[in-house]
């Protein structure tokens, strides 16, 4: 419970970031995203351990995406595929990528072994993808497989351009789009100023969707900051399908139950 008329400076002095802090404000629900989880045992776990409910959202086919996944599981967070698709800029996707070139059975095989590949899975936001968003033939097919197999998609918003959210609004497809993301500058002093970003948003719309990374300096960052955003800034931390519950309403009897499902022994346990 936020502690009501009360203000503070918070000094993070090993990185001289100073920040105000306002208590008497309305509660608020973030959704915290972690995507392009997979590639490092080390820092997944230490995401994973992060002090609030979280949203993975994991690459197929990385090194450590199964077994990660399956921690995060067993800790009670919530798993995503973080799907590659085609990018302006050319970055590589890698062989579960999706892009336009492809055929219809080309799309369908890739979509299907990536979720696969990412056990407990309950949704899907996109990796890159700039270029495919773009596209509503390749959104309405992707939206209408999302829906067939009951995942949400979360739209990452990494082009302005994207028909991603219509797309599933349109087929009534439980959908979010991103509002921040927290880390595209590494610094403390914007990591703290997409924060309070954040923070705003969040006062003003009643919610806000959050995307980050499992970098070093985000996970410190993180480590030092959600504690504090629960207590003094009003913010009560979601996973992504409590957010979209009221979407649709058998999505949450869908993924309780689902998450309710029995966990599988995972090599990264304590």
């Amino acid at each position: 419970m936020a502690v009501k008329g009360f203000r503070f400076w918070l000094l993070w002095f090993g990185l001289g970031v100073s920040t105000l802090v306002w208590a008497d404000t309305p509660n608020f629900k973030m959704a915290l995203i972690i995507d392009d989880m997979g590639h490092n045992v080390q820092r997944g776990r230490k995401a994973i351990n992060l002090p609030v409910p979280l949203t993975l959202a994991f690459l197929p086919n990385r090194h450590f995406t199964r077994a990660l996944a399956k921690y995060g599981h067993n800790k009670g967070q919530e798993v995503i595929v973080h799907l590659p698709m085609e990018n302006a800029s050319g970055f590589p996707l890698g062989e579960l990528g999706l892009t336009r070139n492809l055929n219809p059975e080309q799309r369908q095989q890739i979509l299907l072994e990536a979720i696969s590949a990412v056990p407990y899975a309950v949704g899907l936001n996109n990796h890159l993808g700039s270029e495919l968003t773009r596209h509503r033939e390749v959104m309405d097919w992707l939206m209408g497989e999302l829906k067939l197999r009951d995942l949400y998609f979360i739209d990452s918003a990494t082009t302005v351009e994207s028909v991603a959210l219509q797309a599933a609004q349109d087929i009534g497809l439980p959908v979010l789009r991103r509002h921040v993301f927290l880390d595209n500058q590494l610094t403390a002093a914007e990591l703290d100023r997409q924060f309070q970003r954040a923070i705003r948003i969040g006062q003003k719309q009643g919610q806000v969707v959050v995307i980050a990374h499992p970098h070093p300096e985000t996970l410190a960052f993180l480590a030092m900051r959600l504690p504090l955003a629960k207590q003094y800034d009003s913010v009560e931390f979601v996973q992504v399908s409590d957010m979209l519950a009221h979407q649709l309403p058998h999505l949450a009897a869908q993924i309780a139950a689902a998450k309710q499902a029995k966990t599988q022994p995972s090599s990264l346990a304590n």
